[in-house]
């Protein structure tokens, strides 16, 4: 029986982290600010993603994940590590069992690096559990059903979809198409067709207002801000849903391909109940408008959205956690 058991859910937008003795501790977003005349940690979290294109020249804002998996351990471990100092919890590393969440179709060298930066912070016990898994445990799926479920988690980098049968993933696909790939398409229209440059806060907040992949969906507007790509002065522009319609309805594409991909590796005795069953989709990527209806059209599938969506992988862990505690 662990004494201590740490679930740790990081993703490329978001990271989570809960302790069996205390509960959640940490939820904001994943970004660490570093001073470069010291190199120490200047903010963590959502006061250094405040400070995304705001910060002064010698204060550097970093996105240790990218794309759903580590891309610098060491910025990684300096996050997670400055996360448990902050709350004066950092004794509570040692000795611990790590449950932590990962992509389906994890390559090795980004599975080490995961496994990097957990044993870098001094546990005793890394569990690597499947994202698409734990969604699954946290919306409340019986895992143990020989039916199975499908199950589409879009996250902030990374879209994954799994399906699940007794407990296991039968089959799995993984898309480097999440919230953050909406935001950037956003940024690119904005740039190329209004000569206006807007940052990442910005074109996120021009999604969850006006975007939408429903082609049903009504015509909004919105005034964004930025700078002129010509005089490099201070500039604003309307976008409308219309406009960015067309931009964001192919990424929503690859994400219902990737899904049609998952039912063609299964038997057929699976995929009928798939089909019958529906998709559950959970993810903080998928509360962009419209997601739902889209998906149902190109996937003539009934669509199910998780309760909680933008907390289903750690309401997951939480559970698989129960077992060690």
């Amino acid at each position: 029986m662990a004494a201590k058991v740490i679930c740790i859910d990081l993703g490329t937008s978001m990271t989570r982290i809960w302790l069996s003795s205390r509960g959640n501790v940490f939820d904001e977003p994943t970004a660490i600010a570093i001073d470069s005349r010291t190199g120490k940690v200047a903010e963590i979290g959502y006061l250094a993603s405040k400070a995304i294109g705001r910060s002064p020249y010698d204060i550097k804002v970093f996105d240790p994940v990218q794309a759903g998996v580590v891309a610098d351990v060491e910025l990684c471990v300096r996050f997670i590590s400055q996360v448990f100092i902050n709350l004066k919890l950092h004794r509570a590393l040692r000795g611990s069992t790590v449950l932590a969440s990962a992509p389906n179709q994890m390559t090795t060298v980004e599975r080490d690096a995961l496994l990097d930066v957990i044993k870098n912070l001094g546990a005793r016990r890394i569990i690597i559990e499947s994202s698409a898994k734990m969604a699954a445990l946290g919306a409340g799926v019986d895992m143990s059903s020989p039916k199975g479920v499908l199950v589409l988690d879009i996250g902030g980098g990374i879209s994954d979809c799994g399906a699940i049968a007794l407990g296991d993933i039968a089959a799995a696909r993984s898309t480097k198409v999440g919230g953050r790939s909406f935001d950037r398409a956003i940024e690119r229209f904005a740039k190329n067709n209004k000569n206006l440059a807007i940052g990442p806060v910005t074109s996120e907040m021009a999604k969850m207002r006006i975007g939408s992949v429903d082609t049903g969906a009504e015509n909004q507007f919105l005034e964004v801000s930025g700078r002129d790509v010509v005089t490099g002065l201070p500039s604003s522009a309307i976008l409308s849903t219309a406009e960015l319609r067309p931009i964001l309805i192919p990424l929503a594409e690859e994400i219902a391909d990737m899904t049609e991909e998952v039912l063609q590796d299964v038997k057929p005795e699976l995929a009928s109940d798939l089909v019958k069953s529906g998709v559950l989709v959970t993810g903080g990527g998928a509360l962009i408008g419209g997601m739902k209806v889209f998906l149902e059209k190109e996937l003539k599938m009934p669509i199910h959205l998780a309760s909680d969506m933008p907390n289903g992988v750690m309401l997951g862990l939480k559970k698989a956690a129960e077992e060690y505690i």
